[in-house]
């Protein structure tokens, strides 16, 4: 029983400490930690992010995730799977930090998403580009044989002719500004608060590479990433707009 109450007031303590420092820092800052094995959320400006299932945490402005030089891009979930940096990508300390990518040839090498039948992936991400009338990938998740395109009002995840998932009337993404790139595999597309529903289904998911294209589009994504998370599960309505409140006002959203 002694042990138990010290435990309590241990908690109690620690919780107090959070309480008063966690408000001086932004999700720039501040990484996701544990005590006693017990996962503590992720804090940002305006609340906390969802936790569960979380795979991957990217986020370039946390300098533990990303100091500003350096071809590794480290996973801020705890579960070691950083991600590398090709030909070149560079980094900006606008909006607390974003890697740069030059529309050429920089692109991101994320984590292997065969093996997981359901999946939600969020992105934070600023489109220099604008007038999008022909085929522009933002990533590829299988080589050529799976990315995420928009083509004018529209945005699929297609495949070299092999089909994929198409959103309808999504419009082209907003040009010059920050906005929230959220999909549910085989689920809805939401930009920034917006949910659209697709037909059909993805391909077979393999490597996450941001910024990287498809040879037959050979259009590469011109803009900054800020941040990328990725869950083992699709995420309610509700968490995906928790997510998004409690990271928008870093972008002016």
């Amino acid at each position: 029983m002694v042990l138990g109450a010290i435990i309590k007031t241990i908690m109690k303590l620690y919780k107090l400490i959070i309480f008063l420092i966690f408000p001086l820092f932004g999700e720039a800052q501040v990484a996701p930690i544990s005590f006693l094995g017990k996962p503590v959320q992720t804090n940002t400006a305006e609340g906390s992010i969802v936790t569960n299932g979380l795979l991957v945490h990217l986020d370039a402005g946390n300098t533990a995730s990303y100091p500003g030089t350096g071809t590794i891009w480290i996973d801020l979930s705890g579960n070691n799977r950083n991600a590398t940096l090709f030909n070149g990508v560079g980094y900006s300390t606008a909006n607390r930090g974003s890697l740069t990518f030059d529309g050429v040839d920089d692109y991101v090498s994320s984590m292997n998403l065969s093996s997981y039948p359901n999946f939600t992936l969020e992105i934070w991400l600023y489109d220099i580009r604008n007038n999008i009338n022909s085929d522009r990938d933002i990533l590829t998740y299988n080589g050529n044989a799976g990315s995420y395109t928009y083509n004018g009002s529209s945005f699929r995840t297609d495949g070299n002719g092999d089909g994929g998932r198409s959103f309808n009337s999504t419009g082209q993404p907003p040009a010059n500004t920050w906005y929230r790139f959220c999909l549910v595999k085989d689920g809805d597309l939401y930009i920034n608060q917006t949910k659209y529903t697709g037909t059909g289904a993805d391909n077979a998911y393999g490597v996450l590479n941001f910024g990287a294209t498809r040879s037959d589009v050979n259009s590469r994504l011109n803009g900054r990433i800020a941040i990328v998370r990725i869950y083992n599960r699709t995420l309610a309505a509700e968490e995906i707009q928790q997510n998004f409140n409690a990271t928008k006002a870093r972008f002016g959203l």
